[in-house]
């Protein structure tokens, strides 16, 4: 018997948790915390703790499955590759589109936004950060630069005013709770949180709740901002020398209505202005937020409130401070960083000529496409030829019965996935795939940290890496040159040279 202890990192979330999988005689039978590691420090919430245990399911794919007289039947992986490589080649690019994953690395995802643009010539690539993250990117990337985490988890400890915006941090992010308990004890940092429910956050983390009536955020932060401006706690040299267009802010908050406001957020007057000079007051304010607050109709709108809250006190470009969106996918940051989006190539480098040349230039290769392709949804009900991976649209888009009908009409569709799942049952095509712990990679986690996650096992079966599956198809498309990549660390190589 021989035990060995592989360090790597946890896939069950966003935070990018070290551990050590335990590793007996080939095979894991437990897992341990990183002692040294810089983001949990010796410590692993009870879900990280059991995220190994699915890798040994009984129902995993470990063969490629080939649609015949109706059903899936085993075949080789040249015969699935080889019937997948003459039916993309049918397609004209307008009516192909690939969806990845939050879940894949930033190999994979690099790699299959690469096949989607050069080998299958359109800008069809999305993945589910379309569906969750977008209304935040929206809101924040012209008014911050950026739509990422603007502090580090340790960084979170500097601060005094932490705003928990939507977000129940105490039940869905154990360990950066850890960091906000941290702040209050060592700093006397004050929490506010706005929800609507009385959860464990509100009950055992907030200093003041505010359970404002749903989709009322914008109303909650305009009546703060006013207050602010009103107290005159502005932080002046930070709007004059980093900020545009306050006249136009003060103007809009002018006709706020503080009456109106606390009418319609449900939340006291007295209570709404001890939270806007709390915040005001901090030296270091630092908002966290989730899709408590994005996913609204005005979704958008109310992340851009909360940046303008953050800009008008100086609470940004510092560490501890800023707006942080907390996305909860183990690579929702690094699957659109690598390009992942109709309207971004990597580095977010948005879609047109300028950035298609530096991609031709880049890959060596000629006609890039310039125009933006189209988005998630409008992919899965419109598009004659779909190639689906780590994703299960079934089980999230709005309106199951319209979208089960309309992929049924698709002319070909392929799923690469580690178990059956419901749009494989409508696949021509599955592709079994490795997981976490079966291949190395490299994840960006929530705070931009990119991490490397070590192979510990091989793969069951026939189940192969994801970035390795499209490069075999793209060598059977006649691609081979442009993906003769024989590793994660050649292809993580490339990423370096060309997504600054």
């Amino acid at each position: 018997m021989s035990i060995e202890y592989v360090p790597t990192i946890c896939p069950y979330c966003s935070c990018g948790c070290g551990i050590y999988l335990v590793v007996e005689d080939g095979k894991i039978i437990g897992q341990e915390p990183w002692k040294e590691h810089p983001v949990n420090e010796g410590t692993n919430c009870p879900k990280g703790k059991n995220a190994y245990e699915y890798i040994y399911a009984e129902d995993r794919l470990k063969t490629p499955l080939i649609r015949k007289d109706g059903t899936l039947q085993e075949a080789s992986w040249d015969e699935a590759l080889d019937l997948i490589a003459s039916k993309l080649k049918e397609a004209a690019p307008e009516n192909f589109g690939f969806i990845a994953s939050c879940r894949n690395s930033n190999e994979d995802a690099y790699v299959m936004q690469k096949f989607t643009r050069v080998v299958m010539g359109t800008n069809n690539v999305e993945y589910c950060g379309r569906l969750c993250h977008s209304p935040a990117a929206a809101g924040l990337i012209p008014m911050m630069g950026s739509g990422a985490m603007q502090t580090s988890q340790p960084e979170i400890e500097l601060a005094d005013c932490i705003f928990l915006a939507g977000v129940n941090i105490k039940e869905t992010f154990p360990l950066i709770t850890r960091r906000v308990l941290r702040a209050k004890k060592a700093n006397g940092a004050k929490v506010l949180y706005t929800d609507p429910r009385n959860t464990a956050t509100a009950k055992y983390v907030a200093d003041i709740h505010l359970p404002l009536k749903s989709g009322t955020d914008a109303a909650l932060i305009n009546a703060m901002m006013k207050i602010i401006l009103d107290e005159g706690l502005e932080d002046k040299d930070f709007i004059a020398s980093r900020t545009a267009d306050i006249d136009a802010l003060r103007d809009f908050l002018s006709k706020v209505d503080l009456k109106q406001a606390e009418e319609m957020t449900g939340i006291s007057l007295d209570k709404i202005r001890e939270a806007a000079i709390t915040y005001a007051k901090a030296e270091l304010g630092c908002i966290l937020y989730d899709q408590g607050i994005s996913q609204h109709y005005v979704g958008t709108d109310n992340v851009r409130a909360y940046a303008d809250l953050a800009l008008l006190c100086g609470h940004a470009g510092k560490p501890g401070s800023g707006i942080n969106s907390m996305r909860g996918q183990i690579n929702g940051e690094g699957s659109g960083d690598m390009g992942c989006l109709c309207v971004f190539y990597p580095g977010f480098k948005r879609v047109g000529e300028e950035t298609a040349k530096f991609f031709e230039d880049a890959w060596k290769v000629e006609n890039l496409p310039t125009k933006p392709g189209i988005t998630y949804i409008d992919m899965l009900y419109n598009l004659s030829h779909l190639y689906i991976v780590g994703a299960d649209p079934l089980m999230v888009i709005p309106d199951v019965n319209n979208l089960r009908k309309a992929l049924e009409k698709v002319n070909f569709l392929v799923v690469q996935d580690i178990f059956l799942t419901e749009i494989s049952q409508l696949a021509h095509v599955v592709l079994p795939a490795a997981t976490w712990v079966e291949r190395e990679a490299t994840h960006t986690w929530i705070d931009r940290r990119v991490q490397k996650i070590n192979k510990v096992i091989d793969p069951p079966g026939e189940a192969k890496p994801d970035w390795q599956i499209i490069c075999q198809l793209a060598e059977k498309m006649g691609y081979k040159d442009k993906f003769d990549f024989s590793s994660c660390g050649e292809i993580f190589e490339e990423i370096r040279s060309c997504v600054p």
